[in-house]
Parts: structure tokens; C-alpha cells; sequence
């Protein structure tokens, strides 16, 4: 730059000399010279910016050069305060979509000598190039170029990231009962430029064991200050509800949009604070009959920003997990004979304001629970049940349950065989499904039985005629003996 400046003000003194000097007699004799123009690009160095701004202002014309009129090599505050002013400006250029602006100085009128030039902050734009001089014309070694080219290079905003949570903010794993609506909730960061931006795009692709509940988006803005704005739709926000892909599948999408006006609505509404503002979707999905037990089931959250100069991002989001689960159950006469007919059902403790349940004597005390539903087919036909029945295997299964601990309260036994009179507790996680036949191994590569063992005893009766018969008489022949006995002293007595 320094020695640009040393060249221009070497020609512009030379030629405000030449200007001076020239007899008027000769005018004549005097070529005609090509425009002057200035041509600007405006990049990252590997893609354009568009949209920003650039000033021009008038600094020293060749007649002030001539005169000895001082300027530095680099503008100081001193020339900025005397030159970047509304009657010296020029021009303001604004970038197209390549980065391109230009400016042709003789087309309008404007005369040779010293030009400033001064970008003007944009929050899309990290650091702006600093103010610089220019010469119209300028000096190239010998050479005098009447057209100016300027590369001018900066950073980029940094792109918003995105969140996601399932349930509550920062979490990051559920379980759920089969068709139980849940929340989701989508957090994209707030760039400083949003509000002259060209696109912000919040959009979630669910996993296909995944249904989204309809009318359920809900968007709000947090701000610096904590608070929260509820946007409007359509006026600050379009929201699309439609299918998408996930790793290959069909799946649920919900996708918000802002518009302008809601860009500049965000930007202008957060407000001062130490929160870190982030636009909020909330929404609903539930886990549907497709599922299979203890699988992972998630959802893939993105935010796509285009800023105002014309650069794009694409950012995803971490991706939560929910799960659903369940049990095997399996009842035997304690022989390892399997037990037909045994009925059940599955409770669990009441939680804080579930005023509903019934009691039950759990560890010796009064507690209240809730019996729950669930399904009892592995492939989650039908509609879910309240009771499970073993079948001739002696087995039944509980499917579709969040995790968590329950109560396995037996109503009936088989036939011949006696009720299991207290609750068993059992567990529902993501292994409690599986039994021996499904060759799940723990971390010792041993083969681990999850199945809940209920053992119904057999009910033992007297047989007639037999010992027991004559038992009972005796002791009733006496009980009747020492009746009559008490009866007769009474008498006696009286």
C-alpha cells in the first residue's frame, strides 16, 4: 500500500503540474483520456459477499496536491473526521451477488485526485476492511491506469448453531409408551445479521418410528434478557408440516421458515441481557407401532442460514433419544411346567398430582398407584390392553411401556393353583424384553435371561376318606365332648 501511495502521489502531482502548465492554446493538441472507473470485488478470498455497502468520499483534488496539501499514507482519525463527511461523499456502492460494485468517476463528473474509501460495517461481515486512499487515476511503475481494480477480503460472520432436547431443555433421552405425545424442542442461535438476512430455516426429520402430532409447533423467542416472545404465523414465520427422508426412509418433517418481517422482528426484539437468545420450536410426536423395544428412536434437527451477504450455512443438530420397552413374562408351577390361565396387571406409583390409582400393599404399606396399558402382541397390533393372560406356554408379554419400575400384581391364578398374593416389582429398560431365545449377552459374553419367572403353587386339599377326614372328626368329637361337659357342671352348679 505504501508504495501504491508513493506512486499515485508522484503521478497526481505530475499531472495537476502538467494541468497547470498547459498553455490553453494548445487544448487542442490534447488526447482525449479513457473513464475513470473503479472496480470493486468484495470476497472471503474463495466466495463473494454480497450486499455490502461501500462509501466514497472526496479527499484532495490534483489542484489541492499541487497546492502541498498534506495527506498520510494511511488515513488517520484526524483526515477521517475532516473527509468522512455527507458533502464529500461521493458515492456508496453495494455488492451484487458476485461481490462486484463499480463506479465510473468521469461518467458523473467527478474529478481526478485522492478518493477514500470506507466499508461499511455489516454484522454479516466479520472485521471490515480498514478506510484506504485511492488515486484517479493511478500509477502502475511507468504506466498510468484510468481503471482501478480492488480486491477487498474479510471474515464472515460465525454461522448459528443449532440444539435439541426431548422433554426439557438440555436433555437429551426419554422413554415413552407407545402412542404417549411427547415434546421435542429445536433451538437455533441467533446471528447478529438475521436481520437483514436472506433465509433462516429451522427443519426436523423424525425417525419413521416416529409420528409428529398435528397443530403441535409452537415458536418462541428467548432473549438476552430471559424473557420470552411468542412469534406470530405467517406474519413472522411459515410452518410446514409434510415428509421427508432420514437415512434412507420415509419419515415426518416439520420445517419453519421466517420471513422478513420475522427476521427483522427477532433481531429487533432481544433485548439486553447475559442469556444467550435462541429461537425455540416446540412440538409434538409420539412413538408409533412400528417401534421395537429398546431401540434407539431419534431426531435429526438442522438450521439452514443464508446471510445478507450472501453466504449460506448449514448446521445439525446433536439428536436426542427415545425408547419404549418392555417385559416377558413367564409362569410355571415352580417344576419349570409352563402355566396357562395365569391373569395380570401392571401398576405403577402414583406420581405427585394423579389423584386417580387405587391402593396397594407395597413393602408392607399403603401405596398409591396406577395401573397402566400396554400392548401384548411383540408387533404391536391391536389396541393396547390393562390385563395380560399367559397362554400355553406360560408366557405373556407387556410391550410398549416407558421405562421405569413397576408392580406385577396377579388377579387370577391358573386353575388348581394358588394367586401370588403380593405385587413383584419388575423393571422396564432396554434389555428387560429379551429372554434366552434372543441371544442377548452381557459384557462377559454370557447369556442373560431377562424373563419375569412367576411361580404358582399347587393348592393342597384333604382327600376323602383318607387321614385327613379322620383328623378333622376327631378333633371335632372333641370340641363337642367338652361342650357338653362345660353344660352339665353348670347345671350342676345352679
Amino acid at each position: 500500500m505504501k508504495q501504491i501511495f508513493r506512486r499515485l502521489h508522484i503521478l497526481t502531482t505530475v499531472l495537476a503540474l502538467l494541468v497547470l502548465a498547459a498553455p490553453a492554446a494548445r487544448a487542442e493538441e490534447v488526447r482525449e483520456e479513457p473513464d475513470r472507473i473503479l472496480n470493486i470485488c468484495k470476497s472471503t478470498g474463495e466466495e463473494p459477499l454480497a450486499q455490502v455497502q461501500i462509501d466514497i468520499f472526496r479527499a484532495l483534488t490534483l489542484e489541492d496536491l499541487a497546492a502541498g496539501e498534506p495527506l498520510s499514507p494511511k488515513p488517520t482519525r484526524e483526515e477521517l473526521d475532516r473527509f468522512q463527511v455527507p458533502e464529500n461523499l461521493t458515492a456508496t456502492l453495494v455488492t451484487d451477488a458476485q461481490g462486484f460494485a463499480t463506479y465510473n468517476f468521469t461518467e458523473n463528473g467527478d474529478p481526478d485526485g485522492i478518493y477514500l474509501i470506507v466499508e461499511r460495517p455489516d454484522p454479516a461481515v466479520s472485521g471490515a476492511v480498514e478506510p484506504f486512499y485511492i488515486s484517479v487515476p493511478t500509477a502502475s511503475g511507468e504506466e498510468v491506469q484510468y481503471t482501478l481494480e480492488v480486491n477487498l477480503k474479510s471474515a464472515v460472520e460465525t454461522g448459528p448453531t443449532v440444539n435439541q432436547d426431548v422433554s426439557a431443555i438440555d436433555n437429551d433421552s426419554g422413554s415413552f409408551a407407545v402412542g404417549q405425545a411427547h415434546t421435542w424442542i429445536l433451538r437455533g442461535g441467533i446471528p447478529d445479521g438475521l436481520g437483514k438476512a436472506r433465509s433462516y430455516v429451522l427443519t426436523d426429520l423424525l425417525d419413521p418410528r416416529l409420528s409428529l402430532e398435528p397443530d403441535s409447533g409452537l415458536v418462541i423467542l428467548h432473549t438476552r434478557g430471559g424473557r420470552q416472545r411468542a412469534l406470530r404465523p405467517r406474519e413472522h414465520y411459515e410452518l410446514e408440516a409434510g415428509r421427508g427422508t432420514l437415512d434412507g426412509q420415509t419419515c415426518d418433517r416439520l420445517r419453519l421458515s421466517l420471513t422478513p418481517a420475522g427476521m427483522a422482528y427477532v433481531a429487533a426484539s432481544l433485548g439486553e441481557g447475559t442469556y444467550t437468545p435462541e429461537l425455540r420450536l416446540s412440538f409434538r410426536a409420539s412413538i408409533n407401532t412400528t417401534a421395537a423395544m429398546g431401540c434407539a428412536l431419534s431426531a435429526r434437527g438442522q438450521l439452514s442460514y443464508t446471510n445478507a451477504a450472501g453466504i449460506s450455512y448449514e448446521s445439525d443438530a446433536d439428536r436426542p433419544e427415545v425408547h419404549t420397552g418392555g417385559l416377558h413374562i413367564l409362569a410355571t408351577d415352580g417344576m419349570l411346567k409352563p402355566l396357562a390361565g395365569a391373569r395380570f396387571r401392571l401398576a405403577r406409583l402414583a406420581r405427585g398430582s394423579e389423584d386417580a390409582g387405587e391402593l396397594l400393599y407395597i413393602d408392607g404399606k399403603k401405596e398409591r398407584v396406577v395401573f397402566v396399558s400396554f400392548y401384548d402382541r411383540a408387533d404391536l397390533r391391536g389396541e393396547p390392553v390393562r390385563q395380560l393372560t399367559t397362554g400355553s406356554d406360560g408366557r405373556a408379554l407387556a410391550y410398549g411401556l416407558p421405562y421405569g419400575s413397576y408392580y406385577l400384581v396377579e388377579l387370577e391364578a391358573p386353575e388348581g393353583y394358588n394367586r401370588m398374593t403380593l405385587p413383584i416389582p419388575v423393571a422396564v429398560n432396554e434389555v428387560s424384553h429379551l429372554t434366552q431365545a434372543d441371544g442377548w449377552s452381557d459384557t462377559q459374553d454370557q447369556v442373560v435371561d431377562s424373563t419375569v419367572s412367576v411361580v404358582n403353587t399347587k393348592l393342597v386339599l384333604p382327600e376323602t376318606g383318607g387321614m385327613g377326614t379322620a383328623l378333622f372328626s376327631l378333633i371335632g368329637l372333641c370340641m363337642i365332648g367338652a361342650a357338653c361337659t362345660l353344660l352339665i357342671r353348670t347345671y350342676r352348679r345352679r
